[in-house]
């Protein structure tokens, strides 16, 4: 049966979160999960997890399906906040592209995600670094779609989609920075579309067999490298 949450689930200041149902995990529209210091971790076994409103001021939050990983409404409201790390695993697609609400919508500080079909797809709403596994697809020509509405985005891990999978990156007027000489933007034979004010490469590569498109987000200028 599915865990479902309808209210209220909070901790004291360094209290964990740990919740893990034997098929689905599904908060409806008006559910939280919070905790201060402390880490939230959830694991849905044998289906996927349905996300509202996930919030940790200084713990980890986590996220583990075998299955999609989205949100409850197709809004732009925030789903998933923390000022450390945000981990999304799955089987199926992070977050959706069906239409512009339906990216999974975050405030983290850093995030890795790694599913392995369908696609990853994230809305933050100010600076963002890739760190931990970095994101990545590993099967089913898996696109990568990120937009930051605002702030930088930080590479100190890679970002690489699957086969033809296209990578898509838009940052409302910032800069993509990447750390060191081994971060990279990759897919094997997909697009990559990235749209910034300034990109600014340590070292690594940006590789495709596809298309490579750099434009500025600011109209009248271009994009300083």
């Amino acid at each position: 049966n599915n865990l479902t949450i309808n209210g209220t689930v909070q901790t004291g200041v360094a209290g964990t979160v740990t919740l893990t149902g034997s098929d689905a995990i599904v908060m409806d529209g008006t559910s939280l999960i919070q905790s201060t210091n402390g880490d939230i971790t959830l694991s849905a076994a044998a289906n996927g997890i349905t996300v509202d409103n996930i919030t940790s001021t200084s713990g980890n939050v986590s996220l583990t399906a075998t299955g999609t990983i989205d949100e409850a409404t197709d809004d732009t409201t925030v789903n998933i906040t923390t000022g450390v790390t945000l981990s999304l695993n799955a089987t199926g697609a992070i977050g959706d592209s069906s239409d512009a609400n339906a990216p999974l919508d975050i405030t983290v500080n850093t995030v890795e995600a790694t599913t392995t079909s369908g696609g990853i797809f994230l809305r933050e709403t100010n600076g963002l670094n890739i760190g931990g596994t970095g994101v990545q697809t590993t099967g089913g020509n898996a696109p990568i779609e990120i937009t930051l509405s605002a702030g930088d985005l930080n590479l100190d891990e890679d970002i690489t989609a699957h086969g033809s999978g296209n990578i898509e990156l838009t940052l409302e007027g910032s800069a993509l920075i990447t750390s060191a000489a081994a971060d990279d933007i990759a897919s094997t034979s997909g697009d990559i579309t990235i749209t910034a004010n300034t990109l600014n490469l340590a070292g690594g590569n940006i590789s495709s067999s596809g298309n490579l498109v750099l434009q500025s987000r600011t109209t009248g200028r271009g994009m300083g490298i």
